[in-house]
């Protein structure tokens, strides 16, 4: 709720003040930039009347060079026609809400148009005297009108540069070239008189500026005078207003107050009696709140302790789930051992097998061996026979038994070799018989450790899938071990903050009891402060009368020094 004071400044806020007697540098600002706006729109369109209509003067008062028909391609009326177009595209631009520096762009545009057309038509006349000296005093009008379109000294300095910089191009141009005028100059042209008259037009030109300008100016400051001269009535008017308004108010200021300050003598017995009240519940509660702090400590004690043994859970899990993985890695290499001995005891068998298979057909080959061994031990002993029976022939007898004696010899080395072939025979099949044997025993034995690692293969197997199991649970532990962990923890906190706050309470306890104990005393010693605050408000009734007066007197003397 709102007091009268904020009631009186509420009802006066939106009233004119002192800053409403000046004009901000920004609203001078947009005024200017308006006034310049409409000032290059009328520019604008001036300067889109005047090139074709001269151009089509020059063309009826001279004498053209060229042959009947050729009006239409005259490079004047051409360059005319384009300055025109140019001229109205400037026209257009020019809108109401466009910003500071665009208009700076239009205007430079618009005296470049100036200074391309004014070449244009300097080097199409000529390059004689009277055409520059004609385009010379044209040119004195580029500095009145970058003055009046509102750019700034540079911005003046630099299209005078440029306007110097055109004609030093045009007689470099016309001078080099030896550029033949396609017009001739109208006969008998005052070109002085005309050079004479166009700078007493920009003279007096710029002066009409100026003074226009000043007047323009007196005009807005009486203007901003009569304003400022009628704001500063209604703030006055305002000022009594409130002057009135605030002396009604302080008057049921007054009154209330009295009512008040009988209402509150009334009450201050009735406060002391619920202070007193108030001070025992909160004794009471102080000791309830001491209670809980007491019983917060234990339970963050047991709370701490049991932390120390989740602790101790969590980090034996922790190594018993390590060894787990180092004993389930092992079993996994055992495994893979125990694998491959198996594979490479059942490629022993496969070979041992092969093995035997070999042996059986070396036995076939030696009973084959040993068959032609008898068979060469017989045909050795026919031959023996044979060479033993030959015929002695009183003719023949010393060929004949040459003969037998080396068929006896032959005969008796191959059956020494048929002998030697049996042994050997002989002895290959024990050697194989041997080896048969052994190939056999080799064969069972890999059979058998065959059995034994596939054996051991599924113990491992086990052994795997119990640790694998045992992983599990210690796990389960670890995890069972750290929600106990958090959930102790979340205990802790929670008893922390429970002594925090039985703190807090015993602290905001004993502010209320010092408050209560210091509202109880200003209860008391406020029935004595009500008369003292009749006198002072009575002595600020005086002091508003005596400011209204004030206003009145000081409202005549404004009004008068304003007529």
């Amino acid at each position: 709720m709102l007091n009268p004071f904020d009631k009186l400044t509420n009802a006066n806020a939106n009233q004119p003040g002192l800053a409403l007697f000046e004009e901000t540098k920004e609203q001078r600002e947009q005024n200017d930039h308006k006034h310049r706006l409409s000032l290059l729109k009328t520019s604008a369109g001036v300067l889109s009347c005047i090139p074709l209509p001269l151009a089509l003067v020059n063309w009826f008062a001279t004498k053209p060079n060229y042959a009947p028909g050729t009006y239409l391609v005259n490079p004047i009326i051409f360059l005319a026609v384009v300055a025109t177009l140019l001229f109205v595209l400037g026209f257009l631009l020019v809108q109401p809400g466009i910003s500071r520096k665009r208009a700076d762009l239009i205007a430079f545009y618009l005296l470049g148009v100036v200074l391309v057309s004014l070449t244009s038509f300097s080097i199409l006349l000529g390059a004689d005297g009277s055409a520059n000296g004609a385009l010379l005093a044209m040119f004195l009008y580029i500095p009145l009108l970058a003055g009046i379109f509102g750019l700034s000294v540079g911005g003046i300095f630099g299209l005078t540069a440029v306007a110097v910089l055109l004609i030093l191009v045009t007689y470099c141009v016309t001078a080099l070239f030896n550029i033949v005028p396609p017009v001739v100059v109208p006969e008998e042209t005052p070109v002085t008189d005309l050079v004479i008259w166009m700078i007493v037009l920009a003279v007096g030109g710029f002066w009409v500026s100026v003074i226009t300008n000043q007047a323009r100016k007196a005009q807005a400051n009486l203007l901003k005078r009569m304003d400022q001269l009628g704001r500063l009535t209604s703030v006055l008017k305002a000022t009594n207003a409130f002057g009135s308004t605030l002396s009604r108010e302080l008057a049921g200021m007054t009154a209330d107050l009295h009512v008040t300050s009988r209402q509150q003598a009334a009450n201050s017995q009735e406060q002391v009696a619920a202070v007193t009240e108030v001070t025992t519940s909160l004794e009471e509660l102080n000791e309830t709140a001491n209670q809980i702090a007491s019983s917060a400590s234990a339970a963050a004690i047991s709370a701490n302790h049991t932390v120390d043994i989740a602790t101790q859970v969590r980090d034996t899990s922790v190594q018993a789930r390590s060894t787990s993985e180092e004993g389930n890695q092992a079993v996994d290499q055992a495994i893979a051992s125990v694998e491959r001995v198996r594979n490479r005891i059942e490629l022993l068998g496969q070979r041992l097998l092969h093995l035997t298979e070999q042996t059986r057909k070396v036995g076939t080959i030696i009973d084959i061996i040993d068959e032609i061994a008898d068979e060469t031990h017989l045909l050795a002993l026919n031959a023996s026979i044979e060479a033993a029976g030959s015929i002695h022939t009183q003719g023949g007898e010393a060929y004949r038994s040459l003969r037998g004696d080396r068929f006896g010899v032959i005969a008796q080395e191959v059956k020494n070799l048929a002998d030697r072939s049996r042994e050997s025979t002989e002895e290959v099949r024990q050697a194989i018989t041997e080896m048969q044997g052994a190939v056999a025993a080799a064969v069972l034995v890999a059979e058998e450790g065959k059995k034994e690692t596939s054996a051991a293969l599924s113990r491992s197997q086990i052994a795997g899938a119990v640790i694998d199991k045992l992983n599990e649970i210690i796990n389960g532990n670890a995890s069972q071990a750290d929600e106990i962990l958090n959930a102790v923890e979340e205990v802790n906190i929670r008893c922390d903050e429970i002594s925090i706050a039985t703190g807090q309470q015993r602290s905001a306890n004993q502010q209320i009891l010092y408050t209560m104990r210091t509202v109880a005393q200003v209860s008391q010693e406020s029935a004595g402060a009500v008369s003292v605050l009749s006198d002072t408000v009575s002595l600020v009734n005086r002091h508003v009368d005596q400011l209204n007066a004030t206003l009145e007197k000081s409202n005549a003397s404004m009004l008068v020094a304003a007529n």
